[in-house]
């Protein structure tokens, strides 16, 4: 609910769990997120301190166990550093490609009080484009017999949807989106030509393999967008 809240929202997504058996229930909702780049904060119960190391009730080394399933992983010992640590899980989580984060809370720690400090959010510019690079997309894209465009999660996040919808038309591009980003661009529209995905119809994948050029936007080429990696060949440019 948290990662498909953080998908249609934009903000980031929150969800809590009791340790072991609940944070393991976790386990492929924070791969899904950390696929699709949604931020996610996930806050995860964790051990009594002074139990720590001893095999107590379902004690899961969580920062060990989830650090490959997450951008990043920590467990905060000392109620002191909840807002410091708080809102670096928060920022990580939604900048750069955003994703999930975990954070580790012992069950004792949650006893303790300290004074909660806000500091003002860092914003990150957005990256800018390099303009020569452009000009080269542009005519390759002009110069192309049978172009194909990807949109996938990044316009989304970029919240250019509408930008996308002007760039298509004005170019006159077929649109396909990439898997499980069926709102990269409207369905509706007339140069929608569909999804990249399991059960994908032929026709779709034959027009991609005979593209000349495959203009990718916001997307990683994932192992089911690209059909086990065999939708893009070397003759292709993209």
């Amino acid at each position: 609910m948290a990662e498909g809240y953080a998908k249609a929202s934009g903000e980031v997504g929150v969800c809590m769990a009791t340790r072991g058996v609940g944070a393991t229930n976790l386990a492929i909702g924070i791969h899904t997120a950390a696929q699709d780049s949604t931020p996610l904060v996930a806050l995860i119960g964790q051990v009594e301190r002074p139990f720590k190391e001893k095999e107590a009730f379902q004690e899961v080394n969580l920062t060990g166990f989830f650090s490959h399933l997450c951008k990043w992983t920590v467990e905060i010992d000392r109620v002191e550093r909840v807002p410091e640590l708080l809102q670096r899980a928060f920022h990580i989580a939604r900048s750069g490609r955003p994703g999930p984060v975990l954070v580790a809370l012992p069950h004792d720690m949650l006893e303790d009080e300290a004074e909660l400090n806000i500091n003002p959010s860092y914003r990150s510019l957005p990256p800018q484009p390099h303009m020569e690079d452009v000009k080269q997309a542009m005519d390759m894209i002009r110069n192309a017999e049978r172009p194909v465009l990807i949109a996938g999660g990044g316009v989304i996040h970029a919240k250019a949807n509408r930008l996308l919808v002007q760039f298509v038309e004005a170019m006159k591009l077929p649109v396909v989106t990439a898997f499980r980003r069926f709102d990269a661009f409207p369905n509706s529209h007339p140069c929608y030509t569909g999804w990249l995905g399991f059960g994908t119809p032929q026709y779709l994948l034959d027009a991609i393999r005979e593209a000349d050029v495959v203009l990718a936007l916001g997307t990683r080429f994932s192992q089911v967008g690209t059909q086990d990696y065999t939708l893009l060949s070397k003759k292709i440019q993209s």
